[in-house]
């Protein structure tokens, strides 16, 4: 009997042990995803203080100025702002932001589109926003990107497991499959994109627009498409 309640009391104490470890897990899981949404909501409350700042001075602007004296704008205003006024800056270019004291101060980090004193707000293209810095893509084909890779890719690249992947030549929209949707001036024959023909009666073009291959019925002749009659007349008559 003591033997087993021994074996007992050790396995208790291990499911203990198992027990606190996933708690501890859970909860480290749990602080992660709470410091995520914290910075997400920082980032929505700056951005949301930041636009009803430009938009009171803007507002106190116009009460001041009944007469509808018109916005200064461009070389008129300070370096980094886009309209002004007398009194300051109201709005500012992109990289910069509007401080309080009505003065467009340039972003504290680098390729920020728009950003407060805490940091970056928003990214360029091929660049993604983590923890107020502006990060490049990994891969230069790809718009938009977290830190897995990918999200998006430009025309003539295909998404795949956060890579972006080349299309076929000539193809404007792909995917895993196949081509869906040729560049301009290019036709899909089933299996290829084919550069669309001017020759007449021409089926296949080269890369110069030069026809290669006549439709069925024509012969090539000189980069044209001769009727096969009109050709073997032809043929005839000059052996005549």
């Amino acid at each position: 009997m003591e033997h087993i309640s021994t074996i007992q009391f050790v396995t208790n104490v291990y499911n203990q042990q198992i027990v606190i470890r996933f708690l501890n897990n859970l909860e480290m899981n749990h602080k992660l995803i709470l410091s995520q949404l914290l910075i997400l909501l920082f980032i929505s409350i700056t951005r949301a203080e930041s636009s009803d700042l430009e938009n009171k001075v803007l507002s106190n602007f116009k009460e001041q100025n009944s007469d509808n004296q018109a916005l200064e704008s461009g070389s008129a205003c300070t370096p980094g702002c886009m309209t002004c006024s007398s009194y300051g800056c109201i709005t500012c270019y992109d990289g910069y932001y509007l401080e309080t004291n009505l003065q467009c101060v340039k972003c504290p980090m680098k390729d920020c589109v728009t950003c407060n004193n805490a940091g970056c707000l928003e990214c360029p293209t091929n660049y993604f926003l983590f923890e107020f810095n502006c990060v490049p893509c990994q891969q230069k084909n790809c718009p938009t990107c977290n830190g897995y890779g990918c999200t998006s890719c430009f025309d003539g690249f295909y998404l795949q497991a956060g890579v972006c992947i080349l299309c076929q030549e000539h193809c404007k929209l792909c995917n895993a499959f196949g081509c869906q949707t040729c560049k301009d001036g290019y036709f899909w024959d089933g299996k290829h994109c084919q550069l669309r023909c001017n020759v007449p009666n021409c089926q296949t073009c080269d890369r110069d627009g030069d026809c290669v291959v006549c439709q069925i019925g024509y012969t090539l002749q000189n980069f044209k498409c001769i009727q096969n009659k009109k050709f073997l007349e032809e043929g005839i008559n000059s052996y005549q």
